[in-house]
């Protein structure tokens, strides 16, 4: 690796949001050559990393890192130092390598698998994040990932017949895969790959390409109409959820003074586009339980653990309202059969729901005891106005609020939880109760 003399240092500034505000020619060139914009977000990671570690810290940083392009291994030492509404950055020292074996450049980017010029390409580094994308073909290719990323942050491996990954067997002993099943958003695309070595052996990533499958023909009876929740596709779910932490960031004045009407706006923004997520998920999950023959993954859970791991989630949202929220205590357990992500799903959406239709000052108490039926059972019970006889089996109607219009919920949940419970062979039901609501989720015994 050659040094490179420096008359003065490589100058650059990183936004809040990650992007390339400025760059000094060397640098700028580095930016393209990895795969990012000119005034995208900074495509070398480490660097990227370590300007959010300063203005997260607040103070000056002085790092090694080690990046890498196409062509070349580098290694700058970066100072960095947090402002108002940026942070600047100076190469003090940069050092780069060729990569001058040719056999291995060329493995690095000629795959032969599935390169038929469709799809995408995506170059990743030693720890999975994704530093370049390139798409042949506009139309088939997925949507284009965010630089610095992880590759399974933005695609969801699915596991072979076996139950087995072959992208994470072959990470392990850094060797070439082939058609690695994921799905990108509703698509479903195979994942092969190529090991990237550095000038010294080292491994230093992949080079994978990305096939696009066509959709599966539907079946006698299907509908081509599309679904809601294709509409809303899940990759609209992590630009909401930087609109919230932005708007949480301005909120809470972490950034500076501001005044507070403006704090106000942007407590009304974060709660706008948590209203959205929501409504994401719901959608999301309407779509799987209308699904015919929907299965879950029964598994022996423990009622009392689950109640206290909702109550925990909970929590602060209680604390909000000086809500009181109950649960069993630690040494408490009662076993059941289920699917523990759903069963948790049902309790965080009825917890939530009691938490938010109690007055302040009330409590919320969730115990785990068994159902009149004779099956073990968790009980959320609250002190709110209560649920009229009338109303019981209304409120697990689709889209059903009571009239409740401004509540900020989307009329999916009690629908979504009851359906899940089903599937498990279980029930969501709504007994009598002495003040308040009284909800009953019974599942089949261990």
């Amino acid at each position: 690796m050659r040094s490179l003399a420096l008359s003065e240092p490589i100058c650059g500034l990183c936004g809040f949001g990650g992007e390339l505000l400025s760059a000094d020619p060397p640098l700028r060139r580095l930016q393209l050559h990895a795969g990012g914009k000119a005034d995208g977000v900074i495509a070398l990671p480490e660097l990227l990393a370590l300007c959010r570690l300063s203005q997260r810290l607040g103070m000056k940083l002085a790092r090694t890192v080690e990046v890498t392009d196409a062509n070349k291994d580098y290694r700058l030492l970066i100072e960095t130092e947090p402002h108002r509404d940026a942070i600047s950055f100076h190469i003090i020292a940069w050092s780069e390598r060729d990569r001058q074996d040719e056999d291995m450049k060329s493995q690095h980017f000629t795959l032969g698998l599935h390169d038929d010029g469709k799809g995408a390409q995506v170059q990743v580094d030693s720890s999975l994040r994704i530093i370049s994308y390139t798409a042949d073909d506009a139309v088939t290719a997925p949507d284009e990932p965010e630089i610095g990323i992880g590759l399974t942050e933005w695609l969801k491996l699915t596991p072979d017949a076996a139950g087995r990954f072959t992208v994470i067997e072959a990470v392990a002993e850094r060797q070439a895969f082939k058609n690695q099943a994921a799905h990108i958003g509703d698509g479903a695309v195979l994942l092969s790959g190529h090991p990237l070595l550095s000038g010294q052996g080292d491994f230093a990533g992949y080079i994978c390409r990305i096939e696009c499958l066509p959709a599966e023909p539907m079946k006698p009876g299907e509908t081509s109409a599309p679904f809601p929740a294709q509409l809303m596709s899940a990759n609209l779910k992590q630009p909401l959820s930087r609109i919230v932490a932005n708007a949480e960031t301005i909120h809470g004045r972490l950034r500076g003074a501001i005044r507070e009407n403006y704090a106000g706006y942007a407590r009304d923004i974060a709660s706008a586009a948590n209203h959205l997520k929501e409504l994401v998920e719901d959608f999301g999950d309407l779509e799987t339980i209308e699904r015919p023959g929907v299965i879950t993954e029964l598994e022996r859970v423990d009622c009392c653990e689950l109640a206290r791991r909702a109550a925990g989630l909970l929590a602060v949202r209680a604390a909000d309202h000086n809500i009181s929220l109950r649960a069993p205590g630690g040494a408490e357990s009662l076993s059941a059969t289920g699917e523990y992500r759903r069963i948790l799903q049902i309790l965080v959406n009825v917890i939530g729901n009691a938490v938010r239709y109690s007055p302040d000052g009330t409590a919320v108490t969730v115990t785990a005891d068994i159902a009149q039926d004779g099956r073990p059972a968790i009980i959320v019970e609250d002190e709110g106005r209560g649920i009229e006889p009338q109303d019981r089996e209304r409120v697990f109607e689709q889209f059903e609020r009571l009239g409740r219009a401004a509540d900020g919920g989307s009329g999916l949940g009690l629908y979504i939880s009851r359906r899940l419970a089903r599937a498990m062979g279980g029930e969501l039901a709504i007994e009598d109760a002495e003040k308040g609501a009284r909800f009953v989720l019974s599942l089949p015994p261990a």
